[in-house]
């Protein structure tokens, strides 16, 4: 998956946005971390302990991209 850059918003300026729309924030910084961590075990095929913890890595995104989109509709 391609890395999404999501513009900085500053504590300030998040506290002023509605509810939804700062849980959607946050969830968007959390999913571009799990993201991440989704790609390094991809890669660690020799390390049954992380290959072994991918499943449940991907549940945590799949949660996460659930909940932004219920946020968002």
């Amino acid at each position: 998956m391609p890395q999404v850059t999501l513009p900085e918003l500053t504590p300030a300026f998040r506290a002023r946005l509605p509810l939804n729309e700062q849980l959607m924030d946050v969830f968007a910084d959390a999913l571009v971390s799990v993201n991440d961590a989704l790609e390094i075990a991809a890669g660690a095929s020799g390390k049954p302990a992380i290959v072994a913890v991918r499943p449940r890595i991907q549940a945590v995104y799949d949660e996460l991209n659930s909940l932004m989109k219920e946020l968002a509709d």
